[in-house]
């Protein structure tokens, strides 16, 4: 019977769960910039396939069969009284 080792990825865990090894959780911190879906930013848009929609959608209204198309709008959540 053949062992196959278990691997398993770090970056994936949080650094309460690595227990008390400091190099582990200096591991840990130095990834806190990766995206959490390895997304890649692109021509101001946060991933891929947010750009790839977006320049789909820019087509759909430069053939006339969408209006009004508004990109990144900021809206209020909650009003401050």
């Amino acid at each position: 019977m053949e062992l196959v080792p278990i691997v398993t990825d770090v970056r994936k865990r949080s650094a309460t769960n690595l227990g008390s090894n400091p190099s582990l959780s200096t591991f840990t911190n130095q990834n806190k910039d990766m995206a959490k879906y390895n997304n890649v930013k692109i021509d101001g848009y946060d991933s891929k396939k947010e750009y790839r929609r977006a320049k789909e959608l820019k087509l759909l209204e430069k053939k006339g069969i969408i209006t009004g198309l508004q990109e990144q709008v900021k809206y209020e959540l909650m009003r401050l009284i």
